[in-house]
């Protein structure tokens, strides 16, 4: 008689081969944990959005993880142009309060950046900043029709999904590096 075959099957675990770029933890990075545990500091807004996204990425949740990362993305940009501790950023925050002045994120990437810092995001990362784009026309529809789909630059309506997600956090990602090195 024939031996009868075990078969086991497993959910995949997202981080494992380094989506979103999770990374393993590795021997030498335990100091820097353990200090951590010792003496937690409270991370940046932008950085807990984006790791509530990425959150909620690994879950399926597309929705939640577009709207996590377009909240990330207009705190990383308007905190850089006009910080809190600023003359310009307390007047930008009352004015924006008052409903007196808005600015499109995308605008700050591009004019304003260049006029600003002399580079432009969208002259200088093309292909991240359409996907910015795209992050922000999602996010619209799924806020106004909670649809989780986009018009692209032809009016196509572009269903969206777990790979486009990725490679919009992986933008969202290079972002935050350049607003970083302004």
């Amino acid at each position: 008689m024939g031996r009868g075959l075990d078969t086991a099957i497993f959910e995949p675990v997202f981080g494992l081969r380094g989506e979103l770029e999770a990374k393993k933890l590795s021997p030498a990075e335990l100091p820097e944990l353990q200090s951590l545990l010792t003496a937690p500091t409270e991370p940046p807004l932008a950085l807990v959005l984006l790791s509530d996204a990425q959150t909620a990425w690994f879950e399926g949740n597309l929705r939640r993880a577009v709207l996590e990362m377009a909240i990330c993305v207009e705190v990383l940009v308007k905190r850089r142009f006009f910080a809190e501790a600023s003359p310009a950023g307390v007047a930008f925050d009352y004015l924006e309060d008052k409903a007196k002045i808005s600015v499109r994120v995308l605008e700050l990437l591009d004019a304003v950046a260049e006029e600003a810092f002399a580079t432009s995001y969208k002259k200088q990362e093309p292909d991240n900043y359409q996907k910015i784009d795209y992050l922000f026309r999602c996010r619209n529809k799924i806020a106004h029709r909670g649809e989780l789909t986009f018009r692209d630059d032809s009016s196509k309506s572009v269903a969206v999904n777990l790979p486009m997600v990725e490679s919009w956090w992986l933008a969202v990602a290079n972002l935050m590096k350049w607003i970083q090195s302004l």
